[in-house]
């Protein structure tokens, strides 16, 4: 009676009234406008005091007066929580954020030089240096935020993350991941805290404590995931710089290698290190770290390839560093790559084709002009200028652009910048999935699946998401694992369902994880083990997952597989409840109603049964009924 199903997290963070007072510790420039005043190094100033930045450039390190805590603050970090104005503001929402889940997609900044180049380029930088938990790193935020605008200069467009929650890593991991199959060369760099277990390399999301090893992992971004997903985006080059080789104490041992563990680079990779495997890398006295400061200073060189800026990276910083710190790099590139050679342009001749200006439209007959209109449309859509948007993938799609093809006929399905028209995003659909696209062929079986735009047939469902599903894409190894669990379209088959469960699981996605442990607690399609349920429950409800947050509440809250604990309980249905989910909310009404891991109160029993009633559970009305009944 008292014990129910699923589903999301929200704790509220409450705040002291007493702002705290910080102290400027150090400026990237002689005075900062903090308050309506301009303020200096040794300046104090309250935590809700308004702060107005220069430019992107402009940084300070700043110490709590109440806690000793040191903290460096900058326009890019303000922006990567929001609209944030003060360091009350971004602690408000960092907390906000963490609690509920929330995965803020990265900024994405079009670089303006980026036809100046002959590759497609795109880059993820990451910048950890606020740490809750554990020690405070000076320079990883701003050495990204350099690195970012050296690469925007070389006409990389880039992806901008600063101090990320395990959600955000996960969310800009996967965004670039996705964004990077149209891309030439791919670049991922990561400064912040980092370790290696057993041989496996781990990046530290700000919110982890290191308290217990196998949860801190679960709640750490394994490196060789990041690289498998560029991997599968099929990017020609791919080059990953990793400044993450500083001391990390873990709490579950003092006797642990430091830094990272060397890695072998694919095909076509490179892997940079800032040190050597089991050695660690200084952040740096001066406003970089000297590997960033060298990683700046080598790509900016023109006409020197990779592999020797590479080369003279590991020099460079060996001697910056009174050659404590040596650099290590795996894996060659396969194309020839130079950061710093632009494309020598010559004079348009007269009648040369040229990008026109909506509402002028041409088509255009050349992979070089479909390219520019697939950008622009994207530009357009990320503006959120969706009509126009349409019209340049529409223009791309009639010179045979796969992923333009893609994009519009998602815009057709949602009636967005044009008329809902499920017919013609199935033919956009049909004309990208035959030219590679495989988020098209996921699009159509759920077409298919559902008979949008199509008569519905479930055979053609699971031939779609097959298709899709072979070639690693996880959504579609999960919809196929739902086709074989109920037998649509295929001879029902439990154990095959499992399987496809499984691979879409082990690459992250979050849904596929709830729906394995649920088959692994029940026994159906592999051997039950509740151990098994519970352990990726946890890492599902970890990444942000509702419904994997109630089961695993519903987990300590019968004691199964876990010990009995009602708090923690409560504590992943109130994460649930808040992002709206009746399940949690009727099982806190129960809590609250019979005083399970929390005295009895039927004010609060009434609150969470009347927000599962809004939210359409069945019983909750029936439930509310029982707190005025005496005979209850």
């Amino acid at each position: 009676m008292k014990r129910l199903l699923f589903l999301l997290i929200a704790l509220i963070t409450l705040f002291p009234a007493d702002a705290e007072k910080f102290r400027i510790m150090s400026l990237t420039t002689p005075t900062i406008t903090i308050g309506g005043k301009p303020l200096k190094k040794g300046d104090i100033f309250s935590d809700t005091s308004t702060i107005k930045w220069v430019d992107n450039n402009q940084s300070m390190e700043v110490k709590a007066i109440s806690t000793g805590n040191i903290y460096r603050f900058s326009r890019k970090v303000f922006a990567s929580k929001g609209a944030t104005t003060s360091i009350a503001d971004y602690f408000l929402k960092t907390k906000k954020a963490s609690s509920r889940g929330d995965d803020r997609a990265p900024s994405f900044t079009r670089s303006d030089v980026a036809s100046d180049f002959p590759e497609k380029r795109i880059a993820l930088v990451i910048g950890n240096s606020n740490y809750d938990y554990i020690s405070y790193l000076r320079n990883a935020s701003k050495d990204a935020s350099d690195v970012g605008e050296t690469l925007l200069s070389l006409g990389f467009d880039v992806m901008e993350a600063y101090e990320t929650s395990f959600s955000d890593m996960k969310t800009a991991i996967n965004n670039f991941s996705a964004k990077a199959a149209g891309y030439d060369v791919a670049l991922f760099y990561y400064a912040g805290h980092g370790l290696q277990e057993d041989g496996v390399n781990y990046l530290i999301p700000v919110e982890n404590a290191l308290e217990y090893k196998h949860a801190s992992l679960r709640a750490s971004i394994n490196c060789d995931d990041i690289v498998d997903l560029l991997n599968r985006a099929g990017t020609p080059s791919k080059i990953f710089f990793l400044d993450a080789c500083r001391n990390t104490k873990r709490a579950w041992s003092r006797d642990v290698n430091q830094g990272l563990a060397r890695m072998e680079a694919s095909v076509g990779s490179m892997i940079i290190f800032a040190t050597q495997s089991g050695n660690t890398a200084t952040d740096g006295d001066g406003d970089n770290s000297p590997f960033a400061l060298a990683l700046i200073n080598n790509i900016r060189k023109p006409d020197v390839s990779c592999s020797i800026a590479m080369d003279n990276l590991v020099r460079d910083t060996y001697n910056m560093t009174q050659r404590t710190q040596y650099p290590q790099k795996t894996g060659t590139l396969i194309e020839d790559f130079y950061f710093n050679t632009p494309v020598k342009k010559n004079p348009a001749p007269a009648g040369s084709p040229s990008l026109p200006t909506p509402p002028v439209f041409e088509t255009f007959q050349t992979k070089d002009l479909a390219e520019q209109a697939y950008k622009m449309g994207n530009e357009c859509f990320d503006e959120k200028n969706y009509a126009e948007a349409a019209t340049y993938y529409q223009l791309a799609v009639d010179a045979g652009h796969p992923i333009a093809a893609c994009n519009l006929g998602a815009m057709y399905y949602e009636g967005r910048g044009v008329k809902q028209d499920y017919a013609q995003a199935v033919e956009l659909f049909v004309e990208a999935a035959a030219n590679g696209n495989i988020p098209a062929l996921n699009n159509l079986g759920g077409c298919y699946q559902y008979g949008i735009g199509v008569t519905q047939n479930y055979t053609e469902a699971a031939k779609w998401y097959t298709l899709a599903a072979n070639q690693g894409y996880a959504i579609s190894q999960y919809n196929l694992a739902c086709l074989y669990l109920d037998g649509l379209g295929v001879e029902k088959d439990p154990t095959e369902a499992a399987n496809w469960y499984a691979k879409a699981a082990d690459l992250g996605y979050t849904i596929a994880q709830c729906q394995l442990a649920y088959l692994y607690e029940k026994g159906i399609g592999v051997t039950e083990n509740i151990n098994m349920a519970v352990k990726l429950y946890q890492e599902a409800a970890e990444a942000g997952l509702d419904r994997a947050q109630t089961n695993l509440g519903v987990c300590y809250h019968n004691g199964t597989g876990v010990a009995k604990d009602d708090s923690k309980a409560m504590q992943w249905y109130r994460r649930a409840a808040e992002q709206g989910n009746k399940y949690a909310c009727f099982n806190l009404g129960l809590m609250y109603q019979y005083g399970d891991g929390t005295p009895v109160d039927l004010d609060e029993a009434r609150r969470w049964y009347k927000a599962a009633a809004d939210l359409g559970h069945e019983n909750a009305a029936e439930q509310l009924k029982t707190l005025d009944s005496p005979s209850e």
